[in-house]
């Protein structure tokens, strides 16, 4: 990012606030931002890996002969357990979750 010119003429460095826009002329800081959306890229790209992790542990508990009693391995609640289907339900990342959404009756 180049020098600051503020409004009155005078140079300086750029003092910016957090949206990435200099308080004194206005400029965005594109080089800050894009650091910041690869920053929150990796997280998101962690937490998806994280979220996997939990779906695969919350798997159906079936024995060496290929039988199940029809509970997860992980908590012993029915399968699917809230867990997984937490884990697993493509939710929009805008909306709020409400728990009681995906309660199940044990």
């Amino acid at each position: 990012m180049s020098a600051c010119i503020s409004r009155h003429g005078e140079f300086g460095v750029h003092d910016i606030d957090a949206d990435y826009v200099c308080k004194l002329c206005h400029a965005l800081d594109e080089d800050a931002l894009i650091v910041e959306l690869n920053r929150l890229r990796a997280d998101v790209k962690a937490l998806r890996a994280r979220v996997g992790r939990i779906a695969e542990a919350h798997c159906k508990d079936v024995d060496d002969h290929g039988g199940t009693y029809g509970v997860c391995d992980e908590c012993g609640w029915p399968y699917p357990c809230p867990t997984y289907v937490w884990a697993t339900t493509e939710r929009d990342s805008l909306s709020t979750w409400d728990p009681a959404d995906d309660r199940t009756v044990q």
